[in-house]
């Protein structure tokens, strides 16, 4: 491959069209006849730049998630936000994932690459397996912080069970793509988020913590 920049931007333009598509259609509804068309162009210079799917597919995702993980590093790990601003930026960060693949604000369209691609693991190379699995885990670990600095800033009681509340936010922000697909819409997610907030403020939660889920729903949270 040259230096020619016009090469870097129609491999730019591969990767940006992949993404939707793998969103969209998943790992097994891409092909390079199908990119290759849209783009205007052939078959084989789809594979001038990525000689296989797999590698397409890989490249995608380590892209995907690299941005992924450092906006939810931030929403997590950031020093002087609470616990509810936590879950209502985990909540309006799915929210700009959704609306994009469901411009209407509701439908059951697929929005998120990495649960995507974890319902079709038999299908994928290990090299992806791996950083499906390694994301999952760095995730978590963001989510231990944030909970970490609410026990700290006394959001939280001393005993609250770090793990398990973990677990229960990590397990609810993994399936939000199917919760949004099975329900045709955003609301029983919202609906989930506030109800977990909620209970763990209640069985967990110091008078520093109460604080009351807005009434504004996510629609008003327009993708920029």
């Amino acid at each position: 491959m040259t230096g020619d920049p016009g090469q870097g931007v129609f491999q730019d333009k591969i990767l940006a069209l992949a993404t939707d598509l793998f969103i969209r259609n998943g790992y097994r509804g891409v092909s390079f006849l199908g990119i290759a068309k849209a783009l205007g162009t052939t078959h084989s210079r789809i594979h001038y730049y990525f000689p296989t799917k797999a590698v397409l597919a890989e490249t995608v995702l380590t892209a995907y998630v690299a941005n992924t993980k450092a906006d939810f590093r931030t929403i997590w790990t950031t020093r002087d936000a609470d616990l509810l601003d936590r879950f209502l930026q985990s909540r309006d960060w799915i929210w700009r994932q959704y609306i994009r693949f469901n411009p209407a604000g509701a439908g059951g369209q697929n929005w998120g690459l990495l649960s995507r691609f974890a319902s079709e693991a038999d299908l994928l190379t290990p090299a992806i397996r791996k950083i499906i699995g390694t994301t999952q885990d760095d995730m978590d670990g963001y989510i231990g912080l944030g909970i970490r600095q609410a026990i700290e800033r006394g959001e939280l009681s001393e005993d609250s069970p770090e793990h398990a509340l973990v677990l229960q936010i990590s397990s609810l922000l993994h399936t939000s793509r199917y919760i949004t697909r099975l329900d045709g819409g955003f609301q029983r997610l919202d609906q989930l988020l506030q109800w977990t907030f909620d209970v763990i403020q209640r069985a967990y939660g110091t008078v520093a913590l109460h604080r009351s889920w807005p009434a504004s729903q996510p629609s008003v949270v327009r993708p920029v």
